[in-house]
């Protein structure tokens, strides 16, 4: 988002403002933002408006208010400045159009997405196979919330995603449901999320509980998520970090697991993601279990807006070779 308060620099400035350090305080601001502490932000700014009365300074102070959420608040801030300050015409456009922009911008707390597919998978070793899915997902964001001068932003969430599958060499169906309902907490750099997950698998209940944290520092993201099954009393614990760069994802995880007697190393993976309209993908992931490699290969087709087809094939290295080839068609009308 574009800031409306660099053409301030030019503005004709009183005693009073002359004696203030506007760089260095807009600088310290910025600094807070960038930490995620937009509430102290706002607080560095209200304390130093008492010494510095200065229209970038309150310009400052309604963008702080627009990014936790308060807009009502952000444009009567400005609405004020230009009521009270003789601004430049230029910055006076650029102001009255961020009002309009920032009051048509309702926040919409409640957002949902639906995606449907349909598949067909070939294995060298098992044969064919068909499926289909499902999954509807809700997110529920409630205001920002001032935590020790951060800006945190609480969610709940729920998905529900339910495949049918069917193996054709011998005829096996498999039906699976899955429900998924949690919280979510999020400010900068961190965000902090926990789920109960309920598998049902061929009518047998699998319940699992998730915790998922979050750090970003710049094009990098490093998590780390936890999951607990009660059932089988096994723990899965995956660590990974992905660089997002302009034209390339990279992500590269490690994944233990604890089976009630002792951890064991379950996964070693990396990716590459291209960001163009085609998405490809290649994976190699090494499981040490049973010593086997799998290298996989993805490429989606776009149809129309809501439509894309995705082809993926690879090979699994092992005691047995195996080679798989998949097509999907996915249908995803809104999100």
């Amino acid at each position: 988002m574009i800031r409306i308060v660099s053409s301030l620099i030019a503005i004709s400035v009183s005693t009073t403002a002359l004696a203030c350090d506007l760089d260095s305080i807009v600088e310290r601001s910025d600094q807070l933002v960038e930490q995620g502490r937009h509430y102290s932000a706002i607080k560095w700014l209200n304390t130093n408006q008492t010494d510095c009365n200065h229209p970038r300074l309150e310009l400052e102070l309604g963008h702080l208010y627009q990014l936790i959420g308060d807009n009502e608040r952000a444009i009567a801030i400005w609405q004020q400045t230009l009521e009270t300050h003789s601004l430049p015409e230029s910055v006076a456009r650029k102001v009255k159009l961020r009002i309009i922009q920032t009051s048509l911008d309702a926040q919409v707390p409640l957002a949902g997405q639906l995606i449907a597919s349909a598949d067909h998978e070939y294995h060298s070793v098992d044969g064919h196979s068909s499926g289909a899915n499902v999954s509807a997902a809700g997110q529920l964001t409630f205001d920002a919330a001032n935590v020790a001068g951060y800006r945190v932003i609480p969610e709940l969430n729920a998905q529900l995603t339910s495949r049918q599958a069917i193996s054709w060499q011998p005829t096996q169906y498999t039906p699976v449901l899955l429900l998924k309902t949690g919280v979510a907490a999020n400010t900068t750099p961190l965000s902090l999320s926990m789920s109960s997950s309920f598998y049902l698998v061929n009518e047998e209940l699998l319940p699992a509980l998730e915790m998922d944290v979050e750090m970003r520092f710049g094009r990098a993201d490093l998590n780390t998520m936890i999951e607990f099954r009660p059932s089988t009393e096994r723990w899965r614990w995956r660590e990974s970090l992905t660089w997002n760069g302009d034209l390339i994802r990279t992500r590269l995880s490690n994944t233990l697991l604890y089976d009630a007697t002792q951890w064991s190393w379950a996964e070693v993976k990396g990716s590459l993601q291209a960001k163009w309209t085609w998405r490809p993908e290649l994976s190699a992931a090494w499981q040490p279990a049973d010593n086997r490699v799998d290298l996989d290969g993805s490429v989606r087709w776009p149809i129309s807006k809501a439509f894309w087809v995705t082809l993926s094939g690879g090979s699994s290295l092992a005691e047995t070779t195996d080679f798989s080839a998949k097509l999907s068609l996915n249908w995803q009308p809104f999100h």
